[in-house]
Order: C-alpha cells, then sequence, then structure tokens
C-alpha cells in the first residue's frame, strides 16, 4: 500500500510538472558509444582498473565515482544516458574494489582514494582536451568527490551526489538503528582510530549492506546480492575509521565547497541518514547549489523504479551547464 502511495505521487508531481510546462528535457544525441578499459598506477603502485564509454565529439565529460563495496560495471546503464546526451563517462574501481588491487574494501587512508581519483582526472584531461569535467558520486562515492571539489574545484565544471555519506547509522541492540551525530562521531573518532591500528581488518558487526534497502527494483538489487565482485562482508574497522574522519573533515569545510553542485538523496534512506545529507548541503554557501529529496526512495536513487524522475532532475540541472 505504501509503495503504491508513493507511486501515485511521484505521477501526480510529474503530471504537474508537466502542466506547468516546467519540466526541461535534455536534447537525445544519437551517438555510438565505445568502451575502453584499462589500469593505471595508484598510490603505492598499487594497480587501478577504470574503464569508459566514449561517445564521439563529447559536448563535455562525467566522471562517475561508485559507491562502497561494488564497482564501476554498476554504472553502464548510467553511462547509457550520458551518452544519449553527447557525454563520454569516464570511471574507476576504487583501490580494493572491483578489479582494482588493494586491501578488499579497506585502503590504508581514505586519501587514497582521492590521489587516485587525481591522477584519474589528469589522465582524462589529457585524452578530452579543453571539454568541461563534471563528476558524479554516490554514497563512498559521493564522500570521495565532495572531497576531490573542495580540494581541487578549478579541475570541475559541476558535482552531483547521490547519497553523499556524510554521515552514518549506528546500530544499537534492542534500540535499532539511529543517526551517529557529528558531535558522538568527534567523541568516536579518536576511539575508532586507535582500535584500526590494532586490528584494522576487524569487521564491525552490523555494518553489511542488506541489498533489498538499496532500492525498491528487486531485479536490481537482487543483481547486487548475486554479483561476486560486491562486497556482502561487514565494513571493517579501519575503513569506519578513515571514512568517519573524512565525514567530520567534509561537516568542517562545506563552506569551502565553490563548484557548482547538485545533492540528491531518498527520504528513506537506510544507509545515509537524510538529515546528515540536508545538514551538510545547508553548510554548503556557493549560490549555485541545489537540493532534491526524494519521497519514499532508498538509497540507490539512480536505481529505484521511479529513476526517470531522477535523471530528468539530473538532465534539467546539466543541460544550462553544458558549453554546447
Amino acid at each position: 500500500m505504501e509503495t503504491l502511495l508513493i507511486l501515485m505521487n511521484k505521477i501526480l508531481r510529474l503530471a504537474a510538472l508537466i502542466v506547468g510546462g516546467c519540466l526541461s528535457f535534455a536534447p537525445i544525441h544519437v551517438n555510438a558509444m565505445t568502451t575502453e578499459h584499462g589500469y593505471f598506477s595508484g598510490v603505492g603502485d598499487v594497480e587501478i582498473f577504470y574503464q569508459c564509454w566514449k561517445v564521439e565529439h563529447p559536448r563535455a565529460v562525467m566522471i562517475i565515482v561508485h559507491g562502497f563495496g561494488e564497482h564501476s560495471d554498476r554504472y553502464m546503464e548510467m553511462a547509457q544516458h550520458f551518452a544519449e546526451m553527447g557525454i563520454s563517462s569516464y570511471a574507476v574501481d576504487h583501490r580494493g574494489h572491483g578489479r582494482s588491487e588493494g586491501p578488499r574494501w579497506n585502503p590504508e587512508s581514505f586519501d587514497y582514494y582521492i590521489d587516485d581519483l587525481k591522477t584519474y582526472v589528469e589522465m582524462v584531461k589529457r585524452w578530452e582536451p579543453g571539454k568541461d569535467i563534471f563528476m558524479l558520486g554516490h554514497s563512498l562515492g559521493g564522500e570521495i568527490a565532495l572531497k576531490y571539489a573542495i580540494l581541487y574545484p578549478e579541475a570541475l565544471k559541476g558535482l552531483i551526489t547521490s547519497a553523499p555519506a556524510v554521515g552514518g547509522f549506528l546500530n544499537i541492540s534492542m534500540i535499532g538503528s539511529m543517526a551517529i551525530p557529528d558531535s558522538m562521531l568527534r567523541i568516536l573518532s579518536p576511539f575508532l582510530s586507535t582500535m584500526a591500528k590494532v586490528m584494522p581488518d576487524r569487521g564491525m558487526s552490523g555494518t553489511q549492506i542488506d541489498p533489498k534497502y538499496l532500492n525498491h527494483d528487486l531485479e536490481n538489487y537482487m543483481a547486487y546480492a548475486d554479483d561476486p565482485m560486491v562486497c556482502h562482508e561487514p565494513m571493517k574497522l579501519r575503513f569506519q575509521s578513515e571514512a568517519g574522519k573524512n565525514i567530520l573533515f567534509l561537516h568542517d569545510n562545506a563552506n569551502n565547497l565553490v563548484v557548482p553542485c547538485l545533492i540528491m538523496n531518498g527520504s528513506k534512506d537506510m544507509l545515509v541518514p537524510p538529515n546528515s545529507v540536508k545538514e551538510f548541503y545547508d553548510k554548503v554557501q556557493v549560490e549555485d547549489k541545489t537540493f532534491i529529496t526524494y519521497d519514499g526512495f532508498y538509497h540507490e536513487i539512480f536505481n529505484e523504479v521511479w529513476k526517470d524522475e531522477v535523471y530528468q532532475n539530473t538532465d534539467a540541472w546539466l543541460l544550462p551547464r553544458l558549453s554546447s
């Protein structure tokens, strides 16, 4: 019943937009998409896998930054969508993820993600000289993309994030799941850092991702559940420590984000607290910023049953920012 009501709400909202003449559709460019892949050396000479979905004479470039425990293959549908807009897409498998080397889902430092991404963006600039570069990060990828944008704003024309990991949940027996306030994270962070040095590979109980809370699309989340390249283990202590320290960095430096940004999430996200995303957005001072929350959506808004609305809003934000 709840799902039916949510669907009806979406239909009514879209109908209102169409009647009001407010919905912007990006023009479709019928461009053949070609795929390429390879490896480059990341921090410590770790081999990082990359792949790209290219169109001839692209209007712009999109760097796609995937989430925790997954890999770039899960974004082929998104790349196809951007190809139809005349945009070439590029992505890496983060170190320890997918086909990349490194400790599985457990980096020695969060900044290694940033440094690997910086190396890759510089490669893409050489391959696509003069093209505007946008970045789209989901979940952990949103957390990575936000820090990259804060540190290297001159590299990006715009930033899009889907459920960026700027907060987390704590599972407490007899109580359930609760969003971790910044104040509590600041207290826990030094303790986690110390424990991570002693037991870096210790799995944190209750931190496995339950596929059914990724989105409402049964076929999609079951494909995730059956994917051998996806992490089905608890998150490790060192990862939790590194990600937590970076969350604090982002909240402390949100006012330094000067790249035009579109920040989106689902109101029923079970992995990243929706209030944490809104709190981060409110701290961002750049004038050109947009926030959209989708009622009833789970964590993966681009894989939801109602994802057309997300793509339409993304296109409407992108279109006026494309150079040609």
